[in-house]
Formats: structure tokens, sequence, C-alpha cells
């Protein structure tokens, strides 16, 4: 035992003032501890510096005994004390879905590297409608039956909406559970809305998957003999696409330098590919291409010229499908499915056709050894399309 007085002048080692409460000197510092026994253990507490009142350090040690006395460890005690303030302060300075939404696609945008403008506005058309679904709660307010009770309204009667909406939702909690903002994904399936929700293998048993519309290949050749008699840009530009097989944004905003009238090829860069293949994609001209491209205006960079310096606009190119077709619904991506099932009735090569729509065939094995895209045997199948929709040109 010591006094107060003797505290400054105490050697080095641990000495007892009273029962539990000792001072510690060391050869740099003096501290308080508190030392106790529990369920056979001997623990220990550290109360501060020997610079406070001795009042404040018996201050406190006496809810520490106190809860020795209940068999209650003080350490426990105060690491959930620690742990219950430390999740109050995450609570406090959770932000809502709304505050969130916006910085997760960001870093979503930079982790996917979305390939297509489309892809981008879709989400973020998704993201405004799940703002105004679940904006207002705090991130780790949101739960697995909120999510459910959302996605009911378009499960089973719009199922791929349904599906792409789980999916942005997915997303956008992801980001959040990897920042450390919640511990778990209410809108996860395995394991979470497997629970509340059917399969949607099962979905789309009873509701047919919503495609693109698309024309039989006799009434694309209809629609094509009818935009070759007019000399707008915009029905250039669908007859264009109609002989190419190609995706709008291949040709729409195509290039005069793409144009190689010595190999008679169109090249599609990398930009411009779905698939970013570090190298263009070559699409071999046919007759009535060539015959096409002699009736453009050479004046400007872009093939399809449109106002001032921009290539035409798609809506434009659009619009003249729909009016020569007398079809509101129709889309330019269906005449690639038109051209895919020309290809299957006439029995023409599966891996040739689909070298020519840019798809990749086969397993990654498959793909690593079947390397050459066939400009060949593509120009040879391009030919015959083109005299299928314009036998007269």
């Amino acid at each position: 035992m010591f006094n107060v007085k003797s505290i400054p002048t105490l050697p080095v080692g641990i000495h007892c003032y009273e029962r539990g409460v000792y001072l510690r000197v060391t050869g740099h510092s003096r501290s308080w501890l508190y030392k106790y026994q529990l369920n056979g253990k001997r623990r220990e507490l550290g109360l501060g510096s020997a610079d406070q009142p001795l009042s404040a350090v018996l201050a406190k040690v006496a809810p520490l005994k106190a809860l020795v006395a209940q068999g209650i460890d003080p350490k426990d005690q105060i690491a959930q004390e620690k742990a219950e303030k430390k999740a109050a302060e995450v609570k406090a300075a959770m932000p809502t879905f709304g505050e969130y939404a916006d910085h997760a696609f960001d870093k979503i945008l930079y982790l996917r590297s979305f390939t297509s403008e489309h892809t981008e506005s879709a989400w973020r058309r998704d993201i405004r409608l799940l703002k105004e679904a679940f904006g207002k709660l705090r991130l780790d307010a949101i739960h697995r039956d909120d999510v459910a009770a959302f996605l009911r309204q378009y499960w089973t009667t719009k199922p791929r909406r349904g599906q792409d909406l789980r999916m942005r939702l997915y997303g956008i909690l992801n980001v959040a559970k990897g920042e450390g903002l919640i511990q778990s994904n209410p809108a996860e399936w395995k394991g979470c809305l497997d629970a509340s929700l059917p399969p949607m293998g099962l979905v789309r048993r009873t509701v047919p998957v919503e495609h693109h519309v698309a024309m039989t290949p006799e009434d694309l050749r209809a629609v094509v003999g009818e935009l070759w008699k007019e000399d707008s840009v915009g029905a250039m530009a669908v007859v264009f696409g109609a002989l190419t097989a190609g995706r709008a944004n291949e040709y729409v905003g195509g290039r005069w330098e793409e144009i190689d009238l010595e190999e008679n090829t169109f090249s599609v860069p990398q930009a411009r590919r779905k698939d970013k293949k570090p190298y263009p994609h070559m699409v071999p001209l046919t007759r009535q291409l060539l015959r096409l491209l002699e009736r453009l205006d050479t004046s400007g960079d872009y093939i399809f010229q449109g106002k001032g310096r921009s290539a035409v606009c798609s809506v434009s190119v659009l619009r003249a499908i729909k009016r020569v077709s007398g079809r509101d619904d129709m889309t330019l991506h269906g005449m690639r499915s038109t051209f895919s099932d020309w290809c299957a009735k006439n029995e023409k090569n599966f891996l040739v056709s689909e070298k020519q729509l840019m798809h990749a065939v086969g397993n990654a094995v498959f793909q690593a050894y079947q390397r050459d895209d066939l400009l060949e045997q593509r120009r040879k199948l391009m030919q015959e399309w083109a005299d299928y929709l314009l036998p007269n040109v």
C-alpha cells in the first residue's frame, strides 16, 4: 500500500493502492490499473495517467467493481458500449437510397465500362424509378420484403422489366455493401428474394420474352424496294443497314474514310464494335451497296451526312422504316433478326452468318482456335442476301 504523496517517488513496478487499484511505474510513465478476477481468470484495465486526481480514478473503478460483483466482465461491457456507439454514429451518417444512388452509379460506370449509350440511358431511367420507390429510405432500412413488394408489380406480367430493375437495384446496393455501409444485399436472389418471388425460369414459361419486332424476309424485301426509290439520307441508311445486317450504331455514324473501294469493304472501328475487340470488323460491300454509295453526298465526313457537320440522326433513320413499313413498333435492330431467319430457312452456313452479325460462336476454346473473320465466305453470303432484297439493282 502507498499514499498519494509517495506516487512521484515509487520505483519501477506495480504498486497496490487498495484492493483492485494499482499504479504501474515504468521508466517513462506512471498509470493507474484496475486488476480483477472473473471466472478464474485474472484481467486488468487501464484507467489512465497518474496525473489525474485520485478521486477521478476511484470514480472510474466504482462501476467496474459493481460489474464484476454481478459477474459481468468490464472489458466486454466497454466493448459492447463502443460497438453500440459506433453503430449509432454509422446509423446517423447512413445516406438514403436517393442520396447514394448517383454515387454508386458513377462507380458502376467505371467498373462496367458500358459499351452502349442505350445501356447507360436505360440504367439512368431505371435509377429514377428506383429513387421514387426507395429514395427516402436509409440504405440499411431497405429489406427483402420492401424489394419483393416493389418487384411484384413487374415480375409476372413484365418479367424482363422486373429482372432489369432487380439487377439495377442489386448493383447499387452491392456498391454500398462493398463500401461497408450495409452487411447484406436485399436484392440478392439466392438465399434472399428466392424465398419471396417465383424463379424467372418458371415465370417465362407462361410469359413470352419480348424481342425486337422483326419483319419476314418477304416484307423486308418489299420495304427495302420502296426505300430504294427514295433519295433521303434516312431511307438510304435503312437500306444500308438491311444489306449489311449491321447494328444501327455501326453504320449510322459511319465515315467515308472507313470505305475501301479497292477491297470493297466497310470497316467498323473498335469504338463502334459492341464487343470492343481491338480491331475493325470488315463488312463486305455488295454490288447493291456500291450502287447505293454512288447516290450519297461525299462532301462531308459521314457516309450518311446530316445537317451541319454531324451524321444523320438515328431518329430520322428509324422514322423512315416505320413510315414505309406502316408499323410504329418497327425497329432497325429487327432487320438483323430477319437476316438470321432468312439464313436459317435457306440453310446458309451458321458460322458465316454469325460472323457477319458480329456474334461470338461457341465456347472460349472454339473461339480461340476459330479466329478467321471468313470475309470471302461472308462476301458471297451477303451478295446472295442483297440479290434477294434488291434483285434488280
